[in-house]
């Protein structure tokens, strides 16, 4: 159950990278540009193609209820924060302006993840009682995966700073979710 919980969790935060990329279609092609010809935007290309999992794991924290920053701007799902950012295309998935009204709509994806959690505890166990102790043991489990996925995700991006997530947070956050709901 856990498992499945936190793939839905991460396939959400997939989800959300892949609209917000062809949301900021313009950025997007801007940066890849600003690469000086077809070798500086295959080098870019690349770069954003190893970035991709740490912007999915920044993307999952974000609708789970944490935050994502890179150097000093940062995102969640009520707020955002501006500031400088490499000419890194992935990042282009990062909000140009502030939050919008329609952002706590993504947190659909951690109240999916949930049920998945919850229907497959109830129907691996014979009673409410049993069903309960397997999804809190497998909220813990989603809850510390989600802690050191944010953790090995984040790092130094040189001069622009950290990117990564609020790993105690999102470990909360996913915690809450997976038990709560």
């Amino acid at each position: 159950p856990a498992a499945r919980a936190g793939a839905v969790l991460f396939a959400g935060g997939a989800v959300v990278v892949a609209v917000s990329l062809v949301l900021s279609f313009a950025t997007l092609g801007t940066l890849l540009e600003s690469g000086g010809g077809i070798g500086g935007a295959l080098g870019l290309t690349a770069i954003s193609v190893l970035y991709l999992p740490n912007i999915v794991v920044a993307a999952s924290s974000v609708v789970a209820g944490s935050s994502a920053h890179v150097g000093a701007a940062m995102v969640s799902v009520a707020e955002t924060t501006g500031g400088q950012l490499p000419a890194v295309p992935v990042l282009a998935v990062m909000p140009e302006s502030s939050a919008q009204v329609w952002w706590p709509v993504m947190l659909v994806v951690p109240a999916l993840a949930a049920v998945v959690l919850g229907r497959a505890c109830a129907r691996a166990t014979t009673s409410l009682a049993d069903a309960v102790r397997s999804a809190a043991a497998a909220a813990v489990c989603v809850s510390v995966a989600a802690v050191l996925v944010g953790v090995v995700a984040g790092g130094s991006m040189g001069t622009f700073g950290h990117l990564g997530v609020d790993a105690p947070l999102f470990g909360v956050t996913t915690f809450a979710w997976c038990l709560v709901v």
